[in-house]
């Protein structure tokens, strides 16, 4: 079983909880600087194993107002196409779906974009349909409501609506962004599914598609 999630925050009754899916290895795709500033809590039995696909120490500088936002997610996401250190991480992590016999958990800080690519090639690996990897992308917005919600709220609290409209941008999932991804792998590759086989040989695309690659967007218990 492979498990999406946001960044492992748990609390003791969650790490009970967690501890019950028999999960072996945790893939963070954070910065440096993120996990310094929230460091997983360690699952008992599981290897921890970080492939920083952005490939920087620190996310920024950041965006000012909706529409640079938006264009810096923009770009974050064909970045994950076409940056070595994005192509090596994804690989690294594909490598350790296909080889793994145990159970994983995959995640970024909020477990939206670079999970959300990852969760975009290997859903297409084992044959779902481009209309419901979207659908299934964009429930971030409804498991996460509330932590948007308050996220937004500070920002426009602290530096009112170019704020606000800034933090909706960066903490919400939006077609707009995984299709340019899916433009960008098309771009560069030919397809969505070519640029697949490029993440992940066809030996290791067999052994998901045979039933390595059973799926579930992350653990049950949230902070």
């Amino acid at each position: 079983m492979i498990y999406r999630s946001s960044a492992l925050a748990l609390s003791a009754a969650d790490v009970a909880t967690v501890g019950t899916l028999g999960i072996t290895r945790v893939c963070d795709l954070r910065t440096t600087a993120e996990i310094h500033a929230q460091p997983d809590v360690p699952l008992a039995g599981a290897t921890w194993q970080n492939l920083n696909v952005l490939g920087v120490t620190d996310i920024g500088p950041l965006p000012t107002n909706g529409a640079t936002a938006t264009a810096f997610m923009q770009d974050m996401y064909r970045a994950f196409v076409t940056t070595e250190t994005a192509r090596t991480s994804y690989h690294a992590l594909f490598a350790g779906f296909a080889a793994s016999g145990g159970n994983l958990v995959f995640h970024c800080t909020a477990g939206k974009d670079r999970t959300g690519w990852a969760a975009a090639i290997l859903q297409t690996i084992v044959g779902v349909q481009q209309q419901t990897i979207f659908a299934d992308y964009l429930l971030t917005n409804m498991y996460s409501a509330s932590e948007i919600a308050a996220y937004v709220a500070q920002a426009r609290k602290s530096g009112g609506e170019d704020a606000a409209d800034m933090m909706a941008a960066l903490q919400g999932a939006q077609t707009a962004y995984l299709q340019a991804a899916y433009d960008q792998a098309a771009t560069s590759y030919g397809s969505m599914a070519s640029s697949s086989t490029a993440a992940c040989n066809s030996t290791r695309q067999r052994r998901m598609r045979s039933g390595s690659a059973c799926w579930s967007d992350r653990p049950p218990p949230a902070k």
